[in-house]
């Protein structure tokens, strides 16, 4: 196994994840895990913070899946990313590409909406983003699972 990983700077990078997500699992072969999310980070870069989606991918796929420049290789340069918040996949009810790609779809998209993301990419890291607003997310998270 691999990983690999997607950036989302903004909301409107949801659906193009999302769409990459479920092309790249058509595409694979019968016994391939294909592109899994495990992990969403909120990761800070200078002055601004984006989400990463962390993906298990198929060691038999990746070079492939990497060529498309949907999804990138994680290499040890990208996990010295300094990390502001980081959430374990949850769990998709649904089986197959399909159902995958829309839970991508509506986490992604609820995660980008509680930091305060907007359709356009920040030019500074949000006064959201405190250590107490992370903790709350910490919690909600912990009671939905309760």
């Amino acid at each position: 196994m691999a990983h690999g990983f997607v950036d989302l700077k903004a909301r409107r990078d949801v659906p193009r994840a999302t769409a990459a997500l479920l092309a790249l699992n058509e595409c694979v072969g019968e016994f391939s895990v294909g592109c899994q999310p495990i992990e969403v980070q909120l990761l800070k870069h200078q002055n601004c913070a984006y989400l990463r989606l962390l993906l298990l991918v198929d060691g038999a796929d990746i070079e492939w899946i990497a060529q498309t420049g949907w999804v990138h290789k994680y290499t040890a340069e990208h996990r010295e990313a300094v990390e502001l918040f980081t959430m374990p996949w949850p769990a998709c009810a649904g089986v197959g590409a399909v159902a995958s790609a829309l839970h991508a779809a509506e986490v992604l998209g609820s995660v980008m909406t509680w930091f305060g993301f907007r359709n356009v990419k920040p030019t500074a890291v949000s006064a959201s983003w405190r250590p107490s607003t992370l903790a709350t997310w910490r919690e909600h998270l912990t009671s939905e699972d309760a």
